[in-house]
């Protein structure tokens, strides 16, 4: 019914190897039918039957490797090897059970075994490749992928894998190259789009990143991370519904996604849609109560930071969410536990401490932000604003002098200082430092424009309409 196998052992063939072979091919048949249990049960009566026929402890090994089986296959490969010690593909297979378990240096063992039996094993080299990428070693990795290659010219699977490489590496324009080269042998090779739309995604090219994506779902409609990265390049784009639509997709087919809840959240913030953008976040937070980002973005909704900076759009579009600044410097706090980088929440938490004119602990969060950056900026204009809400200008102006010896190239500094000499009228000293600072950073338009203003309320119009000539210039620049 089957047909005979071909011995080569040497022995004579009794009726219980033909009852083995029987079970054997049975075995083959139901493999091919991917009946792997009916197919284990088959190999195992064989094996009864006749348990010298590596064949078919390889074959076996076979159907637990397809179920995910790994230790039981790898007992039957080792048998097989025991039986048969040149025996390429037994090798092949235990290394992949191997790699499976992600125990690469046996996986590698492996396939340096078979092949040294097989110099021609493209699929090997290939795997061995695969280990050492996974190992970091990148090198040997290509030198394996790049044989592969070379035996196999037509090996797509090749390709996709030298591919990730490059891309890894971050070498987007190579690893293109060769998913154009998977797509042309398999046209139907859903994750060859899907990672050249990451490489396109990585170099910005956002439309070509869309149409892969794109392609990939349509192969795939049930991975959730394509939608995802698709929905990522809608929202770089500012095509903001879309993205909607895509992050909605994503959790739905994954409803764990905590960073799909994470950037549907911002994306209804980003279009004001603050209760929405609350629910998401409030997702996230179920899912992953250690997200900082989920935190801080809570904070800021409740806080009505955004809200106040474009008041203009919000009287089209009123809050849908009760400022309080208590609630918003509670999610900071927790923000603040989970962050690796605390500077922003500090910034934010300080603007809460402002508007509830609690001064002194703004200043505490002004403080623990340039400990951390010395040169940062912002800090320096919300201590020097917290200076000025407490009346205590000479503070603030032995504060940024402070910052000018250490760093005198800080314009930033130079800037904030020079206000507050105006805020004194001691105007030939802002001048002075306003001066310094366009000296400092010659791009500096706001920097321009304050030292216009002072120009014009002086009465030099001519250095005014000079200094807006300035920021002008370098606002288009």
């Amino acid at each position: 019914m089957f047909g005979r196998k071909k011995r080569d052992d040497g022995r004579p063939d009794t009726g219980q190897d033909k009852n083995a072979e029987y079970f054997y091919q049975a075995g083959r048949e139901q493999t091919r039918n991917n009946e792997y249990d009916k197919a284990i049960e088959s190999f195992s009566r064989a094996i009864e039957l006749n348990p010298e026929d590596y064949d078919t402890y390889y074959w076996r090994g076979g159907c637990y490797h397809d179920e995910g089986e790994y230790d039981r296959a790898i007992a039957d490969y080792d048998r097989a090897i025991e039986l048969k010690p040149d025996y390429a593909t037994a090798y092949y297979w235990r290394g992949d059970c191997y790699r499976n378990k992600g125990e690469h240096d046996l996986a590698i063992a492996d396939y340096d075994r078979a092949i040294e039996l097989r110099p021609d094993y493209a699929a090997a080299y290939r795997w061995r490749g695969d280990c050492y990428r996974n190992k970091g070693e990148y090198d040997r990795a290509m030198a394996d992928i790049f044989r592969a290659i070379e035996l196999r010219p037509d090996y797509a699977d090749a390709y996709y894998w030298r591919g990730g490489c490059y891309h890894d590496e971050g070498e987007y324009d190579l690893a293109i190259a060769d998913y154009d080269r998977v797509i042309e042998l398999k046209p139907d090779y859903a994750d060859a789009y899907y990672w050249r739309g990451d490489c396109y995604r990585n170099k910005d090219e956002y439309d070509l990143a869309i149409a892969d994506f794109s392609r990939a779902v349509e192969l795939r409609p049930d991975y959730a991370d394509t939608y995802y990265w698709r929905g990522i390049c809608y929202f770089n784009k500012g095509e903001y519904d879309l993205a909607i639509t895509d992050f909605s997709r994503a959790v739905e087919l994954k409803p764990d996604y905590t960073d799909a809840y994470y950037r549907r959240g911002q994306t209804y913030f980003k279009t004001l849609n603050y209760t929405r953008a609350l629910e998401n976040f409030d997702d996230v937070i179920g899912l992953d109560p250690c997200h900082a980002n989920a935190w801080l973005f809570r904070g800021r909704i409740y806080g009505g930071d955004t809200m106040i900076r474009i008041a203009d759009i919000l009287d089209k579009n009123p809050a849908q969410v009760d400022i309080d600044y208590d609630k918003a410097i509670l999610c900071f706090n927790k923000a603040l536990e989970f962050s690796p980088n605390p500077v922003g929440v500090l910034f934010a938490r300080a603007q809460m401490f402002s508007r509830k004119g609690d001064f002194d602990r703004e200043l505490e969060d002004c403080n623990a932000i340039l400990a951390v950056d010395p040169s940062n900026s912002t800090a320096i204009l919300e201590k020097r604003r917290c200076y000025v809400n407490k009346d205590e200008y000479d503070r603030a102006v032995e504060d940024l002098s402070a910052v000018i010896d250490k760093d005198p190239a800080n314009a930033e500094a130079w800037y904030n200082r020079a206000r507050v000499w105006e805020d004194l009228g001691e105007n030939e000293l802002a001048l002075a430092d306003y001066q310094e600072a366009v000296k400092q950073d010659p791009a500096f338009t706001e920097g321009y424009v304050a030292l216009g203003d002072l120009y014009e309320k002086l009465g030099k119009h001519g250095k005014a309409a000079a200094a807006y000539e300035a920021a002008v210039r370098q606002s288009k620049a």
